[in-house]
């Protein structure tokens, strides 16, 4: 395949709309060697355009060290799992022994946290299959290992934290969750969105000068480990062809690591800057990302 070929526009994988090639990156996580990627000119959908299968998905991340991943984002993580838990009280409407299912549950943290603050809450995971389905199983959570399509069960609730941004076929995954509710039930997602700092790399990303650094953001945000990045717009047109007809989208900041960290990982260690220049970045970034709210890069997602 040639590479004008590659770069052919493609259909946006949420409104179906012809969508052109915006930039090419390095791939950091195995093969092909060069990502191409593609924005929606309806929906504003960031998306990955080169060809990869179902088969090479699971094989990434059964390589890939999540054990370790989670324990860096501990912290992080805890706090995520404390309001997810807040939210879920508001959103069950019946006291008849609610139940959540939890795709992607990874190790469980969610489920386990449900069940610790005994919120009366049943929480079901599902799970490719691998280390990390066995974990959940011999902690004695009940895990589903099959397409979603293809669990029997119904719930009142179905979580997707972080996992829209990394399904080749999101709508219809929306449209398998729509299906496995009760009535009354709702699709409650947190998820990577596109935001004014990403907006702006996007647009640098092709001018001389810009480029590295604009990559360098990029990389960060779309992958093979992250195939889409979400626009608010996307969301709702997305869940809204999958049934859902309440649709309510929170903007969040959200920072897995210390800013100091991504500073010293992205901006010395890959462009190179030296010490006191991430020095006197980092107060400054934390006021324009931080205090004046330009960094929401987070959805939180509600549909019924």
């Amino acid at each position: 395949m040639s590479s004008r070929d590659r770069r052919d526009a493609v259909s946006c994988k949420v409104c179906s709309v012809s969508s052109p090639h915006r930039f090419t990156l390095r791939n950091r996580h195995g093969m092909p060697d060069l990502l191409d990627f593609h924005i929606c000119p309806n929906c504003g959908l960031t998306f990955l355009g080169t060809p990869i299968s179902e088969r090479e998905l699971a094989a990434l991340y059964d390589n890939k060290n999540s054990e370790n991943h989670y324990k860096a984002i501990d912290p992080t993580l805890n706090l995520k799992m404390d309001r997810v838990c807040e939210d879920l009280v508001d959103l069950i409407e019946t006291d008849d022994s609610p139940s959540v299912l939890d795709v992607g549950c990874g190790y469980g943290h969610l489920i386990e946290k449900i069940e610790n603050m005994n919120l009366g809450i049943k929480g079901i995971g599902l799970e490719l299959p691998g280390v990390r389905a066995e974990t959940c199983k011999r902690q004695g959570m009940q895990i589903h290992t099959c397409p979603l399509s293809e669990v029997r069960d119904s719930f009142n609730g179905v979580l997707m934290l972080d996992v829209a941004e990394h399904v080749l076929n999101p709508n219809g995954l929306f449209k398998d969750s729509r299906d496995h509710l009760k009535d009354g039930g709702f699709l409650y997602l947190h998820t990577p969105r596109r935001c004014f700092w990403d907006s702006l790399f996007l647009n640098l990303v092709r001018i001389p000068g810009f480029r590295s650094v604009s990559r360098t953001w990029l990389e960060t945000r779309v992958s093979t480990l992250h195939l889409h990045l979400w626009t608010d717009r996307a969301l709702e047109i997305s869940l809204g062809k999958a049934g859902f007809k309440m649709i309510e989208i929170q903007r969040e900041l959200e920072l897995s690591w210390p800013l100091e960290l991504y500073v010293d990982s992205y901006l010395g260690r890959k462009l190179y800057l030296p010490k006191f220049m991430k020095r006197l970045l980092i107060p400054v970034l934390r006021i324009l990302f931080i205090h004046m709210r330009t960094l929401r890069n987070k959805a939180i997602c509600t549909a019924r």
